[in-house]
């Protein structure tokens, strides 16, 4: 082996049988990984090679790093520590066939599989379904009949796993050695066990270093009574040696060329690689040089460079922080000089013969003015009005109170009861507003990683996504965006939080009170006395703030903005309001015409729960397009009424004479289609129909739903329907996108399929299809009563049958 740190090891061996035994377990453990490490290009063939060419290179690179007077300060253990994490650390990367056919669904019959390898399992099914887009495009390719694609994404997603746990598992693998490698001796020189020093040095070159505090990483742990083992160091000089094994000789032109390389990540992380063509790496300077053929691979170097760059710094933070009782001079022992910066001058555009770059590429990024922005997102300009500051602080109740309420099923705790509370009082001629949950609480992990991030919501994190797959739920919560909360510096100018988060049956955080100042942006915390878990949001309002002091004001305004929450009990004041399922109101034309029929639909399914009443123009158990009400005579001119049906309405058409003795016509709605929807209880406020003024080309409703009937409704789609619809984030406007299309389609038919049970003859539902079908020209509502007419005429001739 070429290498100064493996010849200064045999050096040391000559006189000294147990560094020549540790010798042979070093030289033994490079054998190994060789092996090993071929088979990590078969799982890992889009990423950079992490084969026995990347070990090689990170040991020379560790030879670069560490000064000559340094590495003859090195001991024994030392130096082969370094050459086996040099060779192990990326072993992560190449589990077993076995372990790769469990995660394939090959090997999938329980008995087959042991406890860990269950264990295995299961943690791999959570991530694939954490990992949401990518399980659609898989899911979407299959349906196309796309099966390529879709075993692509899967083995993209595979490999991804393996990569991002790859560090974590060589631990398994050094144990794995230590028991069952001959060659390994137990991994022990001097009776010093340590393959568990090595199994934390490996896996700490994926953590941050500035956090790392386990009792496997020190300065100075004890071998022999005259040999110290500094593990610090060592991680250091690996993760180093690590991330600068950067340039084209890792990704080969031919592997570049001729590998399947889909995923545009890989791609990106293959150019980086390939564009470098030198490099220098010394005390003074690290400077790569490169000739990029696009921006982005220019703009991926260099950021990959101030990468390097932080952790040139972190680990010069360790390094001059080294100290303890045992040495006192191991900055002296461990000299390890690093420059701050790197150099990358050299990186830069490929040239044409004419010594022209191919491109021009300036390192610029949008630019956020974050008071401008935490005004806009805490103003009227988002929101419309101040009302909302109810709505958004209600919804973010409700989605704690339901957590807590599937976290308490799955844990088996008895007895909870969601409640939310609000109350809106005077006190010393200030005004508060307050907001109380008993729901599942904050920690200061979500206050700082989440609560605290605009736009980073935490029920779209990976950690809520893993609670819901372990307690298997569904739940979708109502809270999307993550910028609601800022929403109450709209009345206020300070906020205070009390919280406290339950982890499971038995235990709780620490009780946190968090106060915030509105524009400056300050968050600071004491100690809280709440007692409860749950979450308290206090906030002292403006002058001027324009809320109802009055409680039926405001009682009725809740009422408005919540319904269809039958599991939650709301209280304003102290009074329990009603937010269960609403009556179905506005019946003031119900009777005005005996040509109209009215029929009340009460609808749960797929996520779809109302009340609905449909008015159709019917005579004589048959319907028509158009019905003459009455008719009187003008001069000697016969002028009649007409009801007609028309777009989500019933229409009354009146004729008139004129002074000229012509005839002309007049018309006006007579019942039209109004209602109000919810989503996942919250009032959105926006049409789903479209309105009477669709003729004009109206942008805001002309993909909305068109019957030829008028329907009058309230309803709610419901958090745990598989339909889903998004909004805007005022929560003011439906997004017009697939999603709406796919509710649109469904709801339709559903409405349509209720209606139709509510007919018990053959001519009357063929008079339906014979009016309504084609009453719109629209050939998918057309194909939709004509399928579900059959199903319901089939189901009477089976009726009758049975009879």
């Amino acid at each position: 082996m070429d290498s100064k740190i493996y010849k200064r090891l045999l050096e040391l061996s000559e006189n000294d049988p147990e560094i020549r035994s540790l010798l042979t377990i070093v030289e033994s453990g490079v054998s190994y990984a060789e092996t090993r490490a071929k088979t990590i290009v078969r799982y890992m063939d889009e990423y950079t090679l992490h084969d026995e060419t990347h070990l090689y290179r990170v040991l020379s690179l560790m030879e670069k790093i560490i000064p000559d007077t340094t590495l003859n300060n090195l001991q024994a253990l030392e130096l082969s520590l370094l050459i086996l994490s040099a060779f192990f650390h990326d072993l992560g990367m190449s589990p077993k066939e076995r372990e790769i056919k469990i995660y394939k669904g090959l090997i999938d019959n329980d008995q087959e599989l042991s406890t860990e390898e269950k264990l295995l399992l299961e943690d791999f099914n959570i991530y694939c379904e954490t990992k949401i887009d990518l399980k659609q495009r898989i899911d979407i390719a299959y349906s196309k009949g796309n099966s390529g694609l879709a075993k692509m994404l899967e083995n993209y997603r595979l490999t991804e796993y393996i990569r991002i746990n790859h560090a974590t598992k060589v631990k398994e693998i050094i144990q794995e050695i230590e028991n069952n490698e001959v060659w390994s001796k137990g991994l022990k020189y001097n009776n010093f066990k340590f393959g568990r020093y090595l199994a934390k040095i490996c896996e700490s070159h994926n953590e941050n270093i500035l956090e790392i505090n386990n009792s496997l990483i020190k300065t100075s742990i004890p071998v022999t009574p005259n040999e110290y083992l500094n593990s610090v160091f060592i991680s250091i000089v690996l993760r180093l040696a690590d991330i600068l094994d950067f340039d084209a000789e890792r990704t080969p032109d031919v592997l570049y060329n001729h590998l399947d390389i889909q995923n545009p990540i890989s791609i990106q992380e293959w150019s980086k690689h390939r564009s470098i063509h030198s490099w220098s790496i010394s005390e003074e300077q690290i400077m790569f040089a490169a000739e990029c053929e696009h921006p982005v691979i220019e703009k991926t170097i260099k950021e990959f460079c101030k990468y390097i760059e932080e952790e040139l710094y972190k680990c010069k933070i360790v390094l001059n922080g080294m100290q303890d009782r045992i040495r006192d001079n191991l900055k002296i022992i461990y000299n390890l000089p690093l420059p701050y910066k790197v150099d990358t001058t050299e990186v830069s555009a490929k040239v044409d013969y004419d010594g022209n770059p191919i491109y021009m590429y300036k390192d610029l990024n949008f630019n956020l003015d974050q008071e401008e922005i935490i005004k806009l997102l805490m103003g009227t300009s988002l929101y419309g009005n101040n009302s909302v500051v109810i709505r958004e602080l209600i919804q973010n109740a409700i989605d704690a109170c339901k957590v807590r309420s599937i976290c308490s099923e799955g844990w088996g705790e008895q007895g909870y009861k969601p409640i939310i509370k609000i109350n809106l009082y005077e006190e010393d001629t200030e005004n508060y507003l307050e907001i109380i949950d008993n729901g599942i609480g904050m920690d200061e992990n979500i206050i700082l990683n989440y609560f605290s991030n605009l736009g980073k919501s935490y029920y779209k994190s990976e950690e809520f996504l893993k609670l819901k797959i372990r307690l298997n739920s569904n739940y979708r919560p109502i809270s999307n965006f993550g910028i609601g909360f800022l929403s109450t510096f709209m009345v206020s100018n300070q906020v205070k939080v009390q919280t406290t988060k339950i982890f499971d049956k038995y235990t709780t955080s620490e009780p946190i009170e968090l106060t915030i100042d509105s524009l400056s942006g300050l968050f600071y915390f004491n100690k809280s006395n709440i007692k409860d878990v749950g979450t308290k949001i206090l906030l002292k309002l403006k002058k001027g703030h324009k809320f109802p002091l009055e409680k039926d004001k405001l009682k009725r305004f809740i009422e408005n903005q919540i319904n269809f929450l039958s599991d939650i009990e709301i209280y304003v004041n102290n009074e329990l309001i009603n937010v269960k399922k609403p009556e179905l109101l506005n019946k003031d034309k119900e009777n005005k015409s005996k040509y109209i029929k009215h029929y009340n639909l009460d609808i749960n399914e797929k996520g779809i729960l109302g009340t609905f009443r449909i008015s159709l123009l019917e005579k004589d158990e048959l319907f028509y397009s158009k019905i003459i009400v009455n008719n009187n005579y003008v001069n000697d001119n016969e002028l009649f009424e007409y009801l007609r049906i028309s777009n989500n309405s019933i229409e009354q058409e009146s004729e008139s004479l004129d002074i000229d003795g012509s005839i002309n016509s007049g018309w006006s709605k007579f019942i039209a289609t109004k209602g109000s929807f919810y989503l996942k209880s919250i009032l959105v406020d926006d049409i789903i129909f479209r309105g009477s003024n669709f003729w004009r080309n109206d942008i805001d409703s002309k993909d909305k739903i068109v019957l030829p009937f008028p329907v009058t409704f309230i309803m709610n789609l419901d958090n745990e329907s598989e339909m889903q619809l998004n909004l805007n984030a005022a929560r003011d406007k439906i997004i017009l996108d697939e999603k709406w299309n796919e509710f649109k389609y469904v709801f339709i038919k559903v409405l349509l399929e209720n209606l139709l049970r509510q007919f018990n003859s053959i001519d009357k539902i063929n008079s339906f299809v014979e009016v309504y079908g084609g009453a719109r020209n629209d050939s998918e509502l057309t194909n939709i009563i004509d399928e579900l007419a059959k199903k319901r005429i089939s189901e009477l001739n089976l009726f009758a049958q049975q009879l």
